[in-house]
């Protein structure tokens, strides 16, 4: 039994894709939304409570995934790292 007071991403993950589910989207992008999940997300961090999981766990996966080009990259004129942090300049 998945307990909800300390749930795992992916955990959180499947109920979120439940939601989306709910509100009516196209089959397609549901489809394609539940391939990247499973396929790039859960793989890495699933399993991980979300009291463990940290900023620094989730910044990089995200820079992982930008490596290959499977995440938005950011965008050229923001002056934050990917953490979110302002650099100087």
């Amino acid at each position: 039994m998945v307990s909800f007071d300390d749930p795992t991403l992916a955990d959180l993950l499947d109920r979120r894709m439940d939601h989306i589910t709910s509100v009516g989207r196209a089959p397609t992008t549901l489809y394609h939304y539940r391939q990247y999940v499973h396929r790039e997300i859960v793989p890495v961090l699933g399993a991980s409570r979300l009291s463990k999981l940290t900023a620094l766990n989730i910044d990089r996966s995200y820079g992982q995934l930008r490596k290959r080009d499977l995440a938005p990259r950011d965008d050229p004129s923001d002056s934050r790292d990917p953490a979110g942090v302002t650099q100087p300049g």
